[in-house]
């Protein structure tokens, strides 16, 4: 299994994020989808919808795709 480590930040398209995630975590043996971001604690879209991070500090894996939606 491979974990996806998405980036985060404020005002983030929700649509940039979550199509993507939806896909990758119907796939959770292959994929392991979580959430970072440069502080970690609520990330908030623009679409208002707020996301639990994990601070990238806390980034230990050193095998995993990384996705930086909307860039």
């Amino acid at each position: 299994m491979r974990d996806v480590i998405t980036i985060l930040y404020n005002e983030c398209e929700t649509l940039d994020v979550f199509g993507p995630i939806e896909i990758l975590g119907r796939l959770p043996e292959y994929f392991n989808p979580l959430f970072y971001s440069m502080t970690g604690g609520i990330i908030t879209s623009s679409q208002n919808v707020p996301v639990m991070t994990r601070p990238l500090s806390e980034l230990k894996c050193t095998r995993y795709v990384l996705f930086i939606p909307g860039v």
